[in-house]
Parts: C-alpha cells; sequence; structure tokens
C-alpha cells in the first residue's frame, strides 16, 4: 500500500496545500480539489494494480485461440518429428528445483555440428517456432536446443525475470554437458524477449558462449514502458519491479554478436536495437580504437565482434520467415567469420 498512499498524499498535498485555483470561488475550488482526490485514488489504484500484477502482463505464455500445450497444437507445430527432425525430449532442472521442458534436435553428426540455444519470443509455445527453426536446421546443419521457459509449454513454475535467469542458466549448463554437442561450438540466438534472455546469459558466462545472435530485442522494460504506457513514465520508477537492462548487460560481453533488426518492427521500435549494437562497441575495445578503425578503415561492418543486419520487411514476428534464404545465408556468414 506504499504507493498507493505515495500518490495519493502527493495529489491531495498539491490540489489542498500549494492551491493552485486560489482565484476560483471556494465552492468551485472545493469541487476540483474533490475531483483531483478522485483522479489520484484511481491512479493510485491502477498503479497498485500494475506493480502487483505486472508479471502476468508481460510475459505471456499463452494465447486466446492457441494451446499451451504444444502437443495440442495443429498438425506440423506439435513437436520436431513432424518436421522430420531428428529430436530427444529433454526435461531440465532450474537451480530451483523447476522442471523445463526442451528439445534438442540433432544434426546426423551432432557432436561435430554448431549447436543454437534459442530462447524464444515472449507469447505462445515453442512449437510456434518449428518452422523457423527447420529452416535454421537444414541450412546450417545445426543442432538446436529449444527450451519453454517456466511457465510456458509444458515447464513448471511461474515466469518472472529472476526465474527465467535461472533457466537460461540452467540450460546452458546442461547443453555444455551434453555428450551429442561440442560446448565450443555454442551460440545463443535469442528474440524478442528472448534476446533479453540472451544477454543476460552470455554476459554472465562468455567463456561457454562462441557467439551470440539478438534478433528485435529490446534495451531495457523501463524504455518499453516509454514506448507503450507512455501515461505511466512518470511512475516506473515506483511501479516498475522488471528490469531485463539489456543495455547495460551488453556492455560486458566480449562474445562477437550478430544483431537482426526487422525495419517494420511494429512492438519494439528498431532504434532500440540499434541502441543495444552502439552501446556493444565498446565492449571488446576501447573507444579510441574503434574510432580510429572506422575513420582510417572503414572496417564498422567487418568488426568480428558486432554485425548488423537489418531486414527491410520484418516485422516484430515474422522477420525470421520474410526471406528464410537469405537469413539463414547472412547468420551463415557470420558463423563462419567466428570459427563455425
Amino acid at each position: 500500500m506504499g504507493i498507493l498512499a505515495t500518490i495519493t498524499e502527493t495529489v491531495y498535498f498539491i490540489a489542498e496545500t500549494f492551491n493552485p485555483f486560489w482565484f476560483i470561488p471556494g465552492w468551485f475550488r472545493s469541487w476540483i480539489t474533490y475531483a483531483f482526490s478522485t483522479l489520484g485514488m484511481l491512479g493510485s489504484f491502477l498503479a497498485l494494480f500494475l506493480y502487483r500484477n505486472q508479471n502476468s502482463l508481460l510475459y505471456h505464455p499463452e494465447v486466446p485461440g492457441i494451446p499451451k500445450d504444444p502437443r495440442e497444437n495443429p498438425e506440423r507445430y506439435r513437436n520436431p518429428g513432424e518436421w522430420n527432425m531428428p529430436y530427444e525430449d529433454v526435461i531440465v532442472k532450474a537451480e530451483d528445483q523447476t522442471e523445463l521442458h526442451g528439445w534438442l534436435i540433432k544434426q546426423p553428426d551432432s557432436a561435430a555440428a554448431p549447436t543454437i540455444v534459442f530462447f524464444q519470443e515472449n507469447a505462445g509455445n515453442m512449437g510456434l517456432r518449428l518452422p523457423n527453426m527447420y529452416e535454421l536446421w537444414r541450412r546450417l546443419s545445426v543442432n538446436i536446443f529449444m527450451v519453454s521457459y517456466r511457465g510456458y509449454g509444458r515447464s513448471q513454475g511461474v515466469p518472472t525475470e529472476e526465474g527465467l535467469k535461472m533457466d537460461a542458466d540452467a540450460v546452458l549448463k546442461y547443453v555444455s554437458t551434453l555428450k551429442q554437442v561440442d560446448p565450443k561450438k555454442i551460440v545463443i540466438l535469442g528474440r524478442s524477449l528472448g534476446g533479453a534472455v540472451g544477454i543476460h546469459i552470455t554476459s554472465m558466462y562468455p567463456e561457454k558462449v562462441k557467439g551470440l545472435i539478438v534478433e528485435n530485442s529490446f534495451t531495457s522494460i523501463a524504455d518499453m514502458v516509454d514506448v507503450l504506457m507512455p501515461f505511466l513514465a512518470i511512475f516506473k520508477g515506483l511501479i516498475l519491479r522488471i528490469g531485463w537492462k539489456s543495455i547495460e548487460s551488453i556492455k560486458d560481453i566480449t562474445t562477437p554478436i550478430l544483431f537482426i533488426s526487422g525495419a517494420r518492427d511494429e512492438l519494439v521500435p528498431p532504434s532500440q536495437m540499434r541502441k543495444l549494437y552502439d552501446a556493444a562497441v565498446s565492449c571488446s575495445l576501447p573507444s579510441w580504437f574503434w574510432s580510429l578503425v572506422l575513420t582510417l578503415l572503414a572496417l564498422q561492418q567487418t568488426s568480428i565482434h558486432r554485425t548488423w543486419y537489418i531486414v527491410p520487411d520484418g516485422g516484430h514476428n515474422d522477420t525470421c520467415m520474410r526471406n528464410p534464404r537469405e537469413y539463414c545465408e547472412k547468420v551463415k556468414e557470420w558463423m563462419q567469420k567466428i570459427g563455425l
């Protein structure tokens, strides 16, 4: 109730003590004071609702009209076997013993192939991503490990920022110990919310990640509040408990990063992806070095540390499927550049 009391008392204090309507007749002034107090109360209740329910407002394990469990999806969206991809059903336990459901999709010679660990977008179950995973699997000859965050699909638990970070920690450690996988050839692909998850876990374990791909992700939840709920921007310092401060975490990453941005992203402004890209430039080498390189050698786009790929007609959820062949070629070129 602290937030409720703070906002209500502030509004009442301004309306009553400072009395900005001193020149208005008393009876009307009292009515205005009452109106402001009522609005303050309504705003306070809204703020309290958002404070208590922000996890359920942010994370969307279920989408109207779409099953939560991938086994109930339409055909071709239920498991990788429906795409003729060899796979294993896997259960990974997070640090708090939450069980996470995943799919390990394998190449015939899996130990020799690179492995992509995929952290999905926010909404829906992981079966919905199978068409894109199939393109990556067949065009890049990679293994793929897909996982349902806690509370998503067949995984246990309730999604929170702390919980998803534990999930990523457990998944990366699990994949790194698999006999079917070369631990020196692990690439993380994070899309939208998954980009924030990928940035976090790569910043924590750079020695375990050969490369990071960030697609249509955001700088922080606070910055997304400014975009989606600008009327709450002034109160976000009091209300917001979720961080996902990728703009800060990415500065600690020395792992090569491929940024994939859909120019027509209707949810996350592409400018936020560009800010992530710009923030990453100072990670591996001093800024003066990059200035020298850019000025004298014009090698910005060939830096092994960061690579920028924009999809002109890419929206938030369909960037990877606008031109799957070109998309995979760009990823393949980048993987070759970093030694995979």
